[in-house]
Protein backbone atom coordinates (compact mmCIF):
# COMPACT_ATOMS: atom_id res chain seq x y z
CA UNK A 1 0.00 0.00 0.00
CA UNK A 2 2.98 2.32 0.47
CA UNK A 3 3.76 2.14 -3.23
CA UNK A 4 0.30 3.42 -4.08
CA UNK A 5 0.77 6.44 -1.83
CA UNK A 6 4.27 7.32 -3.02
CA UNK A 7 3.32 9.52 -6.01
CA UNK A 8 0.79 11.45 -3.91
CA UNK A 9 3.19 11.84 -1.00
CA UNK A 10 6.02 12.81 -3.29
CA UNK A 11 4.02 15.69 -4.78
CA UNK A 12 2.32 16.64 -1.51
CA UNK A 13 5.62 17.04 0.35
CA UNK A 14 7.91 18.14 -2.48
CA UNK A 15 8.97 21.77 -2.35
CA UNK A 16 11.56 21.64 -5.12
CA UNK A 17 9.35 23.33 -7.76
CA UNK A 18 8.31 26.22 -5.50
CA UNK A 19 11.89 26.63 -4.25
CA UNK A 20 13.21 26.89 -7.82
CA UNK A 21 10.47 29.38 -8.70
CA UNK A 22 11.52 31.55 -5.74
CA UNK A 23 15.17 31.23 -6.78
CA UNK A 24 14.34 32.38 -10.32
CA UNK A 25 12.46 35.40 -8.98
CA UNK A 26 15.32 36.26 -6.62
CA UNK A 27 17.81 36.10 -9.52
CA UNK A 28 15.57 38.61 -11.37
CA UNK A 29 15.87 41.00 -8.42
CA UNK A 30 12.35 40.39 -7.09
CA UNK A 31 12.01 40.75 -3.31
CA UNK A 32 10.61 37.73 -1.45
CA UNK A 33 8.67 37.43 1.79
CA UNK A 34 7.06 34.66 3.80
CA UNK A 35 3.99 35.13 5.95
CA UNK A 36 4.43 34.37 9.63
CA UNK A 37 7.30 31.93 10.33
CA UNK A 38 10.00 30.92 7.85
CA UNK A 39 12.19 27.91 8.58
CA UNK A 40 14.61 28.22 5.65
CA UNK A 41 12.93 25.41 3.72
CA UNK A 42 13.28 27.03 0.29
CA UNK A 43 16.88 28.25 0.48
CA UNK A 44 18.81 25.07 -0.37
CA UNK A 45 16.62 23.74 -3.20
CA UNK A 46 16.04 27.23 -4.61
CA UNK A 47 19.68 28.23 -4.24
CA UNK A 48 18.52 31.45 -2.63
CA UNK A 49 21.27 33.91 -1.72
CA UNK A 50 19.35 36.52 0.26
CA UNK A 51 17.14 36.24 3.33
CA UNK A 52 13.39 35.99 2.82
CA UNK A 53 11.58 38.73 4.75
CA UNK A 54 9.13 37.49 7.37
CA UNK A 55 5.91 39.51 7.38
CA UNK A 56 2.45 39.27 8.87
CA UNK A 57 3.47 38.94 12.50
CA UNK A 58 3.46 42.56 13.65
CA UNK A 59 1.25 45.26 12.20
CA UNK A 60 2.00 47.13 10.01
CA UNK A 61 4.94 45.04 8.74
CA UNK A 62 2.99 43.54 5.82
CA UNK A 63 1.74 46.93 4.59
CA UNK A 64 5.25 48.38 4.89
CA UNK A 65 6.80 45.46 2.96
CA UNK A 66 4.15 45.71 0.19
CA UNK A 67 4.75 49.47 -0.08
CA UNK A 68 8.55 49.08 -0.16
CA UNK A 69 8.49 46.08 -2.57
CA UNK A 70 5.78 46.82 -5.19
CA UNK A 71 7.02 43.97 -7.43
CA UNK A 72 7.64 41.57 -4.54
CA UNK A 73 6.21 38.09 -4.06
CA UNK A 74 5.06 36.62 -0.74
CA UNK A 75 4.66 32.96 0.24
CA UNK A 76 1.63 31.99 2.29
CA UNK A 77 0.15 28.71 3.55
CA UNK A 78 -3.62 28.40 3.26
CA UNK A 79 -6.23 25.68 3.78
CA UNK A 80 -8.62 27.09 1.18
CA UNK A 81 -7.96 29.22 -1.87
CA UNK A 82 -9.71 32.57 -1.99
CA UNK A 83 -12.18 33.08 -4.83
CA UNK A 84 -11.66 36.82 -5.25
CA UNK A 85 -8.05 36.72 -6.51
CA UNK A 86 -5.54 34.29 -7.99
CA UNK A 87 -2.07 33.61 -6.58
CA UNK A 88 0.88 33.69 -9.00
CA UNK A 89 1.75 30.17 -7.81
CA UNK A 90 -0.16 27.47 -5.95
CA UNK A 91 0.78 23.97 -4.86
CA UNK A 92 -0.74 21.38 -2.52
CA UNK A 93 1.48 20.82 0.51
CA UNK A 94 0.78 18.75 3.63
CA UNK A 95 -2.99 19.11 3.48
CA UNK A 96 -2.95 22.78 2.63
CA UNK A 97 -1.71 25.02 -0.18
CA UNK A 98 1.51 26.90 -0.62
CA UNK A 99 0.41 30.09 -2.35
CA UNK A 100 2.55 32.90 -3.67
CA UNK A 101 0.99 36.34 -4.02
CA UNK A 102 2.35 39.36 -5.79
CA UNK A 103 2.50 42.60 -3.82
CA UNK A 104 0.00 44.29 -6.16
CA UNK A 105 -2.68 41.67 -5.40
CA UNK A 106 -1.90 41.88 -1.68
CA UNK A 107 -2.32 45.66 -1.80
CA UNK A 108 -5.66 45.33 -3.64
CA UNK A 109 -6.93 42.55 -1.29
CA UNK A 110 -5.36 43.28 2.12
CA UNK A 111 -6.14 39.93 3.81
CA UNK A 112 -5.75 37.67 0.77
CA UNK A 113 -2.55 35.98 1.93
CA UNK A 114 -3.57 35.40 5.55
CA UNK A 115 -3.73 31.81 6.76
CA UNK A 116 -7.34 30.66 6.77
Amino acid sequence: SHLVLMPMLKTSFNIEAVSKKLGAWESQGISLANLNKYHGQFHFLGRLQKPIAVIGNLDPDMKVWIHENPTGKAVSYQYTLPSNAKPVYVQRYKGKYITIWDAKTMREHPNIARRN
